[in-house]
């Protein structure tokens, strides 16, 4: 019943999102707007954040906050086919190509974990469904499901021990580095040699591809548009209502310290925890959650690359099982219960925090669990 209730709540969200997503109060209008850029020969103006405000109120609407385009520019070639479509068909391309996304990431992620299915065959398909923040992706018209499908993809080839295959497909990720990079980090510690390897030939292929795009000298000046971006609550940056430490953090603490101090207590938490998944040698799903805590821009569509730990992530025996189940089903039902008592995203940085902790309770140094790695009595 729980998941039929979070499944209704997500048909009424997309519902209701969709006439501000029409009328141009989307995220999808920066991507749309900087591959517009792109195709008309002024790529290397998609991170003058005037001109792009300017284009996104000429050829989306001049209604709704202008957003900038701060991903790598190889990721706005993608949308320079759509640009040829006016905003509201080319909304309607993506929201259906994300759909097909979805559910090839799915289909990658299957089978899910066996006890998942042990309570219920219909479960995963019904997680999709219901996880909120896979709606709010697809009527915002974000990016994320893309970068699903590709950890998805490279999740399953280093299963079956294709390093440098992964490496190439987590490359294609880029375009969300902080989400990729904590990924590349434990890599090293793992010493996948092969893997990281893939990953750099990825890198270096984009990182022409970015040049070509936008010129040596955008791409130069790339950095400091972030470092412009990162400390402002403008342009839609506002960390209180970020799904991480960050916003975490800045739930608790701003009003009370200055700015600087908020920073040093996000990079400091970010780093323990970093550090202390790496120790404790957590498996590629679970850095998936620690990669979305510890990034210092995420919001709450991120999350949907949630559906792969909570898809894949076994249950431990022992005395903490029936615990642990009740965590992962507080990770499931957590963003809907946030929408509908009006708590803010960021106080969602507890409960993912809540859920690497309790997953990786009693584990050692090596990877492994004092007790079998496997679902005990529920």
């Amino acid at each position: 019943m729980g998941s039929i209730y979070l499944a209704l709540i997500q048909l009424v969200v997309v519902g209701l999102g969709f006439s501000r997503a029409l009328a141009g109060q989307a995220d999808f209008r920066n991507l749309y707007s900087a591959g517009y850029l792109i195709r008309a020969s002024h790529g290397d103006q998609i991170y003058d954040y005037k001109k792009a405000a300017e284009t996104e109120a000429e050829v989306v609407s001049k209604v709704g906050p202008n957003f900038p385009f701060i991903h790598p520019a190889y990721e706005g070639l993608l949308f320079a086919p759509l640009s040829f479509f006016s905003y509201k068909k080319a909304f309607w391309v993506f929201f259906a190509l994300n759909v097909a996304l979805l559910v090839t990431a799915c289909r990658l992620m299957m089978p899910a974990s066996e006890w998942i299915g042990e309570i219920w065959r219909a479960l995963p398909v019904m997680m999709a469904g219901g996880f909120l923040p896979v709606g709010i992706c697809l009527v915002q018209g974000q990016d994320t499901i893309l970068l699903l499908l590709i950890l998805a993809g490279a999740y399953r080839l280093e299963k079956n021990g294709k390093d440098f295959t992964s490496g190439l497909i987590l490359g294609l990720g880029m375009f969300r580095f902080q989400l990729v990079i904590p990924l590349v980090v434990w890599s090293c510690f793992e010493r996948k040699w092969k893997l990281l390897a893939g990953f750099g030939l990825t890198c270096l292929g984009m990182g022409i591809v970015s040049a070509l795009v936008v010129g040596p000298s955008s791409l130069i000046g790339y950095p400091r548009y972030l470092l412009a971006m990162s400390g402002k609550q403008a342009y839609g940056m506002w960390p209180m209502v970020m799904p991480n430490l960050r916003g975490l953090i800045s739930l608790l603490f701003a009003g009370w310290v200055p700015v600087t101090m908020l920073q040093s207590l996000t990079m400091a938490a970010s780093l323990a925890l970093l550090g202390g998944a790496i120790v404790k040698r957590v498996p590629y799903e679970l850095m998936i959650v620690v990669a979305l805590l510890v990034s210092y821009h995420g919001y709450i569509h991120d999350s949907v690359l949630l559906l792969l730990p909570l898809l894949k992530c076994r249950i431990p025996a022992g005395g903490l099982a029936n615990l642990r189940l009740v965590i992962w089903s507080t990770v499931l039902a957590a963003p809907t219960l946030a929408f509908v008592m009006r708590v803010p995203w960021a106080a969602l940085g507890l409960v993912y925090l809540v859920f690497v902790a309790a997953m990786t309770a009693n584990r050692n140094s090596k990877g492994n669990f004092r007790a079998p790695f496997e679902l005990g009595p529920i």
